[in-house]
């Protein structure tokens, strides 16, 4: 297998690409519920995300039994069957003459065909930009793996309940749920917006639905807490903003999970990095 820190190769995201799912065969499915789900560690690499995702893992996972794992022990259980797996992946792809890697936070099973070395793919959602220049800081929102936790048990649960749904069925229902944000406040930060909404005015000019600018204080707290009926933004997009030709990745998500939005872009002068007001647009309008 092969190792960059973190494991490359599991995953892989597209060019332009959203959360990827996955629609493994019935078998897979349902042999998923059955195993026990290592939560790989990344040591010295990340510490703030071995801190996260053990808390949060320990507070919302609940699909299946559960261990804690460092890479060293990853690779001699990769075939055996027992097993699931929860882990960062560094997924490269190509952005014009360049290739750019994306950190995702992953979930597979393990792949009994010894001569595979990749999991069997359930699904996936980026976190951040991920390159030679780009590391991800320290100053990544942790707290958002409490929702993506939940977000990936509702997609599991989702293939139980319609084992034969298609990739497609699948981002259509997502898709659908953007009917359901107009009752919900959104909270979003002003660097997670476009220029022209980074304010709660310039916001408010185009959004009448109810909405609040906060703090990454204030937004990991109503995702700790799992406030009700709030929805909060996660942007995926270079650190440095003015990046044109790269794509930036958009969701909204509800505190528990529930994946309401996803939209992508790529940046240039009249679309730079975050939530742009066309994305708003696409938000119903509260009756």
């Amino acid at each position: 297998m092969k190792k960059a820190g973190l494991f490359s190769g599991l995953m892989l995201i597209c060019t332009m690409a959203f959360a990827q799912f996955k629609v493994p065969d019935m078998n897979s499915i349902k042999s998923f519920s059955k195993t026990k789900t290592m939560v790989v560690l990344t040591g010295d690499s990340m510490p703030n995300f071995d801190k996260a995702i053990k808390k949060y893992t320990e507070k919302f996972w609940k699909a299946t039994p559960f261990d804690f794992i460092k890479q060293s022990e990853l690779e001699p259980l990769i075939h055996n069957a027992k097993y699931s797996f929860l882990l960062l992946s560094e997924a490269p792809f190509k952005v014009g003459d360049k290739t750019v890697s994306m950190l995702n936070l992953s979930l597979g099973l393990a792949n009994r065909n010894r001569t595979d070395d990749d999991l069997i793919e359930f699904v996936s959602i980026p976190i951040a930009y991920q390159s030679n220049d780009e590391a991800v800081s320290d100053q990544f929102d942790w707290t958002k793996l409490a929702a993506f936790l939940q977000f990936f048990q509702h997609y599991l649960d989702l293939l139980l309940e319609f084992p034969d749904v298609s990739e497609m069925d699948v981002y259509e229902h997502y898709n659908s749920n953007i009917e359901d944000l107009p009752a919900m406040e959104l909270w979003v930060r002003p660097e997670d917006c476009s220029p022209d909404i980074n304010s709660f005015d310039k916001f408010k000019r185009v959004y009448s639905n109810d909405m609040k600018m906060v703090t990454t204080e204030e937004l990991s707290e109503i995702i700790e807490k799992q406030y009700l009926n709030v929805a909060f933004v996660h942007v995926v997009s270079p650190h440095v903003k003015k990046k044109n030709g790269n794509p930036c990745l958009l969701y909204i998500f509800s505190t528990d999970g529930n994946l309401m939005y996803m939209a992508e872009h790529t940046i240039d002068d009249k679309n730079p990095a975050g939530l742009l007001i066309k994305d708003l647009k696409e938000i119903p309008r509260k009756e």
